[in-house]
């Protein structure tokens, strides 16, 4: 918070009342004969003393006058931050003309049919409907969404991803899945039957995924907003990029996991994940990843397309393996099954409504009493969340140590 600080010269000196007329001395009249030199007056000394009580206490306040126009700049830039987010939050409401209520909002352009809105309600209420309330209400405080992509439009028509229309290399995460490509493509040289299908159409792509642009790579995001085509839901069998997969149903788990569950959740997918890792699962024969084998957040995601009663990217192309449906993932990687089941249903430990991670709200009384009666000396981690999601003004943040010196986090 900026505050405006009145110094005095002097607190011995009564306060004096400078006029207009001594800072702004009328100019000289053509009749005058004084000198140009003469015209130079010296420095007023009651000025002189004003600006030198400012400085000292500016020092006494631990700061200086180019500190202060620095966080002025820095104010005028956040602000019109904040007034590009709700130029973003309008183009928004125009973009989207059709809203659907469910567990979270599903919105469309007016160009993708009543029907597909209706799939993808239905898809979610299933998909949700286990989730404890809690994770269903942090989703929806921190504005989590659906939005469908119609069959004649892109994704970087949805304005949360219109300004990576164009560019190239946005998704730098997936470099390392164009290295092991070309690696095993130089390793096997010319017998392209050892490529796996997946790794031979990568081989074949006139651009590395990692350099093509969001519409040339995509039919659906996570995020907070996740997102998906419109002929994914009406015919996934037909869909040419996706066929057979449920690209909501992943997407959707992306936006879960990252907005929604808590910590010991997330910790929970990524121990599983690593175990899966070193059991085998997930790698083909010829030493490649399927899609799962990634990162967390994939397994979590590919494994719940299996678990909806679809799949994600198959470890033996040939033979539709594992089998598509949750019977198959069952027998593949039965771990991945239990924790999945497990976390759409509500049941997983970490979900359970005593749990301190996944409270709905954080309280300030909450804080104070977070240390625990056992350990009176002890501290224990506490998560607040801040939410400025209207964006009419800015929120800076900073806590304040023991000494009363204030240590700034930022500005939201």
């Amino acid at each position: 918070m900026l505050s405006t600080v009145f110094a005095l010269p002097s607190l011995h000196t009564p306060p004096t009342v400078v006029s207009h007329a001594a800072l702004h001395p009328p100019e000289p009249t053509s009749s005058s004969s004084s000198s140009p030199r003469s015209l130079v007056r010296p420095p007023d000394e009651r000025l002189t003393a004003l600006a030198a009580a400012h400085r000292d206490l500016l020092a006494i306040l631990g700061t200086d006058e180019a500190a202060i126009r620095a966080r002025v700049a820095e104010r005028r830039h956040t602000s019109s931050a904040a007034r590009h987010t709700r130029s973003g939050r309008s183009l928004s409401a125009r973009f989207f003309s059709k809203t659907v209520p469910n567990h979270l909002p599903i919105r469309a352009h007016s160009v993708v049919p009543d029907s597909a809105l209706f799939v993808a309600s239905d898809r979610m209420s299933r998909q949700l409907r286990g989730l404890p309330p809690a994770v269903i209400e942090r989703l929806c405080r921190r504005g989590a969404a659906l939005h469908l992509i119609g069959s004649r439009q892109v994704t970087t028509d949805l304005p949360e991803h219109r300004h990576l229309r164009g560019v190239r290399g946005a998704v730098p995460g997936e470099v390392a899945e164009d290295e092991e490509a070309r690696r095993l493509a130089e390793s096997v040289g010319r017998d392209r039957a050892a490529l796996s299908p997946e790794l031979e159409r990568r081989r074949r792509r006139l651009l590395p995924s990692s350099q093509m642009t969001l519409d040339e790579r995509s039919r659906g995001m996570g995020g907070l907003q996740a997102s998906c085509g419109e002929e994914n839901l009406l015919a996934p069998e037909a869909d040419p990029r996706y066929r057979g997969r449920c690209v909501l149903s992943h997407e959707l788990s992306h936006t879960v996991m990252d907005h929604g569950l808590p910590a010991a959740a997330r910790a929970a997918i990524t121990a599983c994940w690593e175990g899966a890792w070193r059991k085998g699962l997930w790698r083909r024969p010829d030493g490649s990843c399927a899609y799962a084998a990634s990162a967390p957040e994939e397994y979590f995601a590919e494994l719940s397309m299996w678990y909806w009663g679809s799949h994600g990217e198959f470890v033996d192309d040939a033979n539709r393996l594992p089998t598509p449906g949750p019977w198959g993932l069952a027998r593949y990687d039965p771990d991945g099954f239990a924790l999945v089941g497990a976390l759409w249903s509500g049941r997983h430990a970490s979900l359970a409504p005593g749990a301190a991670s996944n409270e709905t709200a954080c309280k300030l009384r909450a804080v104070r009493l977070a240390r625990p009666a056992s350990d009176p000396q002890g501290a224990q981690p506490v998560e607040m969340e801040v939410d400025n999601s209207r964006g009419e003004t800015d929120l800076y943040l900073a806590w304040i140590n023991g000494s009363g010196a204030a240590h700034s986090y930022g500005v939201v």
